[in-house]
């Protein structure tokens, strides 16, 4: 069940308005003065599934049906790559945006059913009300704003804290997100609008993981050190020679590692003599070895990968990776002995000679 509802809240000027100024003064008068300076309104349009309270938050210029409709399946697509593949029922208010019959098709063709609250009844969509209480205390109000694009820059900030971040109450402490089925890590290059809409169209549901929590991504987190620190160091990498030289790194090392070096996966657990649980693992293959076992590829995909792996060149490899790693050795010690030179530079002590010492006679 998803809930539905339109915040309506005056457009802040660009340079401020009357809370940056202060009610009355010159600089508030003139936000609203000239042609085209009437600063009307913005229309934070917000959907929040009543179970996991997973929200999603546009701010519109209205709040017609054809502006509603779109952020509707706009909405529905972003709950999808949370793994809610079906809304059983939308609530909304009584608003002319919701009684009108395009939105009502609409509403049927992405949910079940389209259910309107008694009028003059809010609390029969509490959710969302309540959601909108939070937007008007924690982000809406709590600080001055001097432009619209900034505040609204600020809910967009404040919508990622509360989905993913911020502890509910009727989650049990945790952030919304830790409802939903599946995660990725809490970056904003997985979880925004593009990669949102991909992934609905991809059928690809996922959702981010719980925050500090890395055993959440485990697998790929595992690869932070046996690949990216291993073979890429821990270097700050600056300049426009080293993105050159990890380039050309990276796919040696995918060759390496898909092609040619053997890996074990745990399948389950046993128990030695003591009755200390032990690990189990099965026979070490290769990536692509696996791949080729797992009969998901067609004939010609397999006659690719197994040309791409007779190609391939176990010494070059090794010999170009070992060429590369001296080269970014390099490069990071000049800039490490030139922070050293730096360092010592600051912290040398000065001459005695240019030492003048003042000395106290005795009375």
């Amino acid at each position: 069940m998803v809930h539905l509802d339109v915040k309506k809240v005056g457009r802040i000027p660009d340079g401020g308005g009357w809370a940056a100024h202060g009610r009355g003064t010159t600089k508030a008068k003139a936000a609203k003065r000239g042609p085209g300076a009437r600063a009307g309104y913005t229309y934070l349009h917000t959907a929040i599934d009543g179970f996991s309270r997973l929200a999603y938050t546009e701010a519109a210029d209205d709040e017609k049906a054809v502006t509603t409709i779109g952020f509707f399946s706009r909405a529905k697509a972003f709950f999808t790559a949370h793994g809610i593949e079906k809304i059983h029922r939308v609530v909304t208010d009584n608003g002319s945006n919701y009684r009108a019959a395009d939105f009502t098709r609409t509403g049927k063709a992405l949910a079940s059913r389209h259910q309107r609250i008694c009028a003059y009844t809010p609390r029969h969509n509490g959710k969302v009300e309540r959601y909108n209480r939070l937007l008007v205390d924690e982000v809406l109000y709590t600080r001055t704003y001097t432009s619209e694009h900034a505040r609204r820059t600020a809910v967009a900030v404040w919508v990622n804290h509360y989905n993913y971040h911020r502890p509910h109450t009727a989650c049990g402490g945790q952030p919304p997100a830790s409802r939903t089925p599946a995660r990725v890590n809490n970056g904003s290059e997985f979880i925004n609008h593009d990669v949102v809409n991909w992934a609905a169209d991809k059928d690809i549901y996922f959702t981010r993981s719980r925050p500090y929590k890395k055993n959440d991504q485990a697998t790929i987190e595992s690869k932070n050190g046996h690949l990216v620190r291993r073979y890429g160091f821990y270097y700050r990498y600056d300049t426009g020679a080293e993105p050159q030289l990890l380039n050309r790194l990276w796919p040696l090392v995918n060759d390496r590692l898909n092609y040619l070096s053997p890996t074990k996966k745990p399948t389950g657990w046993s128990a030695d003599a003591a009755g200390r649980r032990k690990r189990l693992y099965d026979a070490p293959q290769t990536p692509y070895r696996r791949l080729l076992d797992s009969g998901t590829l067609s004939r010609a995909q397999q006659a690719e990968l197994r040309t791409r792996h007779d190609s391939l060149d176990p010494v070059a490899i090794a010999t170009e990776i070992d060429r590369i790693h001296q080269q970014l050795i390099r490069l990071a010690a000049e800039k490490t002995h030139h922070l050293e030179r730096e360092v010592q530079a600051a912290s040398t002590l000065p001459h005695p000679a240019g030492i003048k010492l003042h000395h106290r006679q005795a009375s």
